[in-house]
């Protein structure tokens, strides 16, 4: 019989799990642009540094244009 402490951590190793599984399942981006072996942003075509790559080796935009992008709201089914 199990008892609150068991359901817990089943509970937990449930949503870790649910977490891993959407970054490891999630669609891939078509990453930068490329120009003269050059990353550059898909928005701004500013080049995309080093570090930001390795960090999100998919990111098809610099920094800024990603954080503009997640700044703007999500359009209501009247919007779209």
């Amino acid at each position: 019989m199990s008892d609150n402490v068991d359901d817990s951590q089943a509970a937990e190793a449930k949503s870790r799990q649910a977490a891993i599984d959407t970054v490891r399942y999630r669609p891939r981006g078509l990453g930068p642009d490329m120009s003269d072996g050059t990353p550059r942003c898909r928005e701004c075509g500013d080049e995309i540094p080093a570090a930001r790559l390795a960090g999100v080796p998919d990111a098809e935009r610099c920094l800024a244009c990603q954080e503009d992008l997640e700044q703007e709201p999500e359009p209501t089914p009247e919007q779209e």
